[in-house]
């Protein structure tokens, strides 16, 4: 059975992320898709992959007033990928328990 975890998401080199459970997150071991949650708005967004290869690691960002929390990924060439969600450490888990680099501190 797949996990899969609703979020919104920043990709690297785009102004603007979505925020809210827009987002939904599938991981797998070869890869992560990120797809819009309802199928009509993938007409217009998405999807997105990002594969196993091109993680350099998985780290959840620190609280702050002004930032929600979130499961930083660091893909290759220090590219910043930003999963919001209400449960970072869910996610982390997930992801160290299918051998993605995750730093836990």
């Amino acid at each position: 059975m797949t996990e899969t975890f609703n979020g919104g998401l920043a990709r690297p080199g785009k102004m603007m992320g979505v925020l809210g459970p827009w987002i939904v997150l599938t991981p797998s071991a070869s890869h992560l898709d990120f797809r819009m949650r309802f199928n009509w708005m993938e007409r217009f967004f998405g999807p997105w992959r990002l594969e196993r290869a091109g993680v350099r690691e998985v780290y959840m960002s620190r609280r702050t007033a002004l930032n929600p929390l979130s499961a930083n990924i660091l893909a290759e060439g220090n590219m910043p990928w930003t999963f919001y969600t209400e449960h970072p450490f869910d996610v982390l888990e997930c992801l160290d328990r299918l051998g993605y680099p995750v730093r836990m501190t």
